[in-house]
């Protein structure tokens, strides 16, 4: 039988994973939509300088958003261990 801890720590490791997935699937999308914007607006003839800048920004700000969700899946596979 179940008890209500058991019960606990697979729901929060659910929702770690779901938030893995999620986060991983959402960034890595994005970025590559932004990505291809900016190769648009180089090609429309926009400042290459300023659009590098916003690009690195950009890119900065993914790669933060991909290391917490990296620190989510952490929190799902120790979830998943604690359970065992």
């Amino acid at each position: 039988m179940m008890t209500w801890k058991c019960a606990c720590i697979q729901l929060v490791s659910l929702v770690l994973a779901s938030g893995v997935g999620a986060g991983f699937g959402v960034g890595f999308e994005f970025k590559r939509v932004l990505n291809d914007l900016f190769l648009l607006l180089l090609a429309l003839g926009e400042d290459p300088v300023s659009l590098d800048e916003e690009q690195s920004k950009d890119n900065a700000f993914f790669n933060r958003a991909n290391i917490a969700t990296g620190v989510l899946l952490h929190g799902c596979d120790f979830s998943a261990f604690l359970h065992k």
